[in-house]
């Protein structure tokens, strides 16, 4: 029995060999399945984070698009049909994006396209991101006062017979940049007691009623420092009108340029760029009040009036009150101007703020604020208001001061219209606004401010007095109870009195080395050249 038990085993090999075989295949399989899935799933992972990397170089690339100039909301296409793309890394990507002009907020897009080996077709990521605009800090600049425009009062227009027109005595360092007349009608002495006097244009002409009848009476002088340019030739009633070759000497021609020269000045005058602050100034059309921070009446600010596709064009119906009888304080970005003097500690602190103290009567601009429209401060009687730190006023309109002085807080609070190194006068180094106008009140409406600004005048002074600089289109229309501690720049200057300028009246003015803060290009010390962009916030992938 044994012998037969051992002859059935005869098979059993074969069986083993086979079962072991199978489950060696098992094995085998199932490792090279799960090899391959883990392959496959590794390159699918390698696919998807190459195409979010592609999305997120996109938008980088966006953000490095709107950099230069990130409130120009068509530095990017708008829509994906449009987009840019960059070849990078075995793939593409490609970005667009839209400006929300009255937040200051972009909405970048970004897609990441690749080869997805592992299936048909390409693989894609989309991201979607926000960064906001911000104000940046208030800075200033320090030109050489060799080179500083706002060491001069300025006539700009050009083209005239008679471009500036002085019927009173003024002594100021002045600059005019087309032909001088000298309007002389009765009373006393006419012209330029104190200069220097820099004349560009082609004549110097003595005109009116009571004009010079002879060689050695003349009503209308230039003393103090004369220079003309090359070409400038004078007229006057002695010589017949007739244009001659100017004479220091009254007895020869009558023309009584005393000490008078050739080496004209090489300053020029600026250009305010008003589209660029229209854009730009904070608070302004495209920058408002931020409503988290702002307080007390700050709504009634309007600084444009427009709400779809608005544009610089003087929209704003009703010049704006910059000092009502209720305190507002409008704030632009995160935080107020409590960090630091003036809050110049560095782009952390970035903002604008336009802010007023009825109780203290306190006024603050603080970078630079636009109104596309005209502003006013008006008073019944004579107040005195006060400004700290560096500010700049735009307005597409016009500008109305009456019956108001408007001095700075260090350290001349009470307009003493005197400056220099001590105390108890400006300095303007602590503390420095500008008005800058690109109206006429020939244009009527808010222009006019009522009747008070008349044709031609961009800037009015009523019996008021400013601590600060002006900038106007038109003309800088002083009355004969006005006057301005600070350099001037428009297209006419109108003295209705007497005028002496205390922002010096000698050939290095006093002012032109200790303001060393002020530009030499656009007016105003305000922000940098362009906003700040914060870093992005996904909002989608």
């Amino acid at each position: 029995m044994l012998e037969r038990l051992k002859k059935e085993e005869t098979g059993i090999t074969l069986v083993l060999a086979l079962g072991v075989l199978i489950v060696l295949a098992i094995v085998v399989t199932g490792a090279v399945t799960y090899t391959t899935s883990n392959a496959r799933a590794s390159k699918q992972s390698e696919v998807r984070v190459s195409v979010r990397q592609l999305a997120e170089a996109g938008i980088n690339a966006a953000i490095a698009t709107i950099q230069p100039d990130p409130s120009n909301s068509a530095v990017l296409p708008s829509t994906l049909a449009s987009a840019r793309t960059v070849s990078l890394g075995g793939g593409t990507a490609k970005y667009w994006g839209s400006l929300d002009t009255a937040n200051g907020i972009w909405t970048l897009h970004a897609t990441g396209n690749r080869a997805n080996p592992s299936s048909a077709g390409n693989a894609v990521h989309e991201l979607v991101a926000t960064v906001t605009l911000n104000p940046s800090p208030v800075t200033q600049s320090t030109p050489p006062s060799s080179t500083n425009p706002w060491a001069f009062m300025w006539s700009t227009r050009t083209g005239n017979s008679c471009d500036e027109t002085v019927s009173t005595q003024v002594a100021a360092p002045f600059v005019v940049l087309g032909n001088l007349c000298l309007n002389w009608t009765s009373g006393s002495q006419t012209g330029f007691v104190g200069g220097p006097l820099h004349v560009k244009g082609s004549t110097v002409t003595v005109t009116g009623t009571g004009a010079k009848s002879s060689k050695t009476s003349s009503h209308a002088v230039i003393t103090g420092g004369t220079h003309l340019a090359s070409g400038t030739q004078c007229k006057n009633s002695y010589a017949s009108m007739t244009a001659h070759t100017c004479s220091a000497s009254a007895a020869t021609t009558g023309d009584n340029l005393a000490g008078f020269d050739r080496s004209i000045t090489a300053i020029g005058a600026v250009t305010a760029d008003f589209d660029y602050w229209y854009a730009n100034a904070s608070p302004g059309p495209k920058h408002g009040c931020n409503a988290s921070l702002s307080t007390g009446s700050y709504s009634s600010l309007v600084f444009e009036d427009e709400v779809t596709s608005p544009t610089r064009n003087n929209s704003v119906p009703a010049a704006v009150n910059l000092t009502p009888a209720t305190a507002y304080d409008c704030i632009v970005g995160t935080k107020n101007g409590s960090s630091g003097y003036c809050n110049t500690s560095g782009g952390s602190n970035s903002f604008g703020e336009l802010k007023w103290d009825p109780s203290t009567k306190k006024l603050l601009i603080l970078g630079t604020v636009y109104i596309d429209g005209s502003a006013y401060i008006s008073n019944a009687a004579l107040t005195t208001l006060t400004y700290s730190c560096y500010g700049t006023l735009y307005t597409s309109g016009t500008i109305l001061l009456k019956n108001t002085k408007i001095c700075g807080q260090y350290f001349d609070p009470t307009c003493t219209q005197t400056t220099g190194w001590f105390s108890g006068s400006w300095w303007p180094w602590f503390n420095w606004d500008f008005l800058v106008a690109d109206g006429d009140g020939g244009a009527g409406g808010a222009s006019s401010q009522g009747g008070l600004v008349g044709s031609g005048d961009g800037i009015k002074f009523i019996n008021s007095f400013f601590q600060g600089g002006v900038y106007s289109t038109k003309a800088f229309h002083l009355d004969a109870t006005s006057g301005i501690e600070g350099p001037a720049m428009s297209g006419q200057i109108i003295f209705d009195g007497n005028y002496t300028s205390v922002w010096g009246t000698s050939g290095s003015p006093v002012n032109a080395n200790s303001s060393s803060v002020m530009p030499t290009g656009t007016p105003g010390i305000a922000q940098n050249s362009k906003p700040t962009i914060s870093p992005p916030v996904y909002t989608s992938g």
